[in-house]
């Protein structure tokens, strides 16, 4: 029987997780002509724990299924100011030219961001979120590769599955030797 992730997963205090995420429909991550998306996926989850308050600790991309290691930091949104998280949200939703190139955030509207405590209390909560991290990991994936494979639908199979790690021996056990990793 499933869990609620709110039960497993404390938003309000920092803590490990080991969280996997599979693939459907027998679909290919990486490996069988798949390898370059492993590269893409790397490159996502650097650029999402960058904004994200998140530590990933590891990484493991198999042929259908993803494992990560990572560590929940709300200690460090809560000391961000607002300024700092619009533009950290700008960074999750980029403006896009009619090129489809990025462009800076338009500075009102990162203004307005700021000064509603409202929209601040919300997002400072989303960016210290597991979830929605993984959301915005997976998403654009999940796009390419169904655009690659020509269909649509779901490319990862339901909500990702997430355990507490609740010592340094469970962290240590789950990552690999030599890649560190502290909780």
């Amino acid at each position: 029987m499933t869990t609620a992730r709110c039960t497993l997963v404390n938003e309000h205090q920092p803590g490990c997780y080991h969280l996997v995420t599979r693939c459907v429909r027998r679909a290919f991550l990486c490996g069988n002509g798949y390898d370059h998306r492993k590269e893409w996926l790397l490159q996502r989850i650097r650029h999402m724990s960058q904004v994200f308050a998140v530590d990933v600790l590891a990484v493991a991309v198999m042929s259908n299924h993803l494992h990560l290691v990572v560590k929940n930091r709300p200690d460090r949104a809560k000391r961000w100011t607002p300024a700092t998280l619009a533009e950290r949200w700008a960074q999750v939703f980029p403006r896009r030219d009619q090129s489809g190139q990025e462009i800076d955030p338009n500075p009102l509207t990162l203004a307005a961001w700021a000064s509603d405590p409202t929209w601040v209390a919300t997002h400072r909560q989303r960016l210290a979120s597991l979830s929605w991290f993984m959301k915005f990991v997976k998403e654009p994936l999940a796009r390419i590769a169904n655009r690659q494979d020509g269909c649509t639908g779901a490319f990862w199979e339901a909500r990702f599955h997430s355990v507490a790690l609740l010592d340094q021996t469970a962290v240590t056990a789950c990552i690999p030797k030599g890649t560190g990793g502290q909780c």
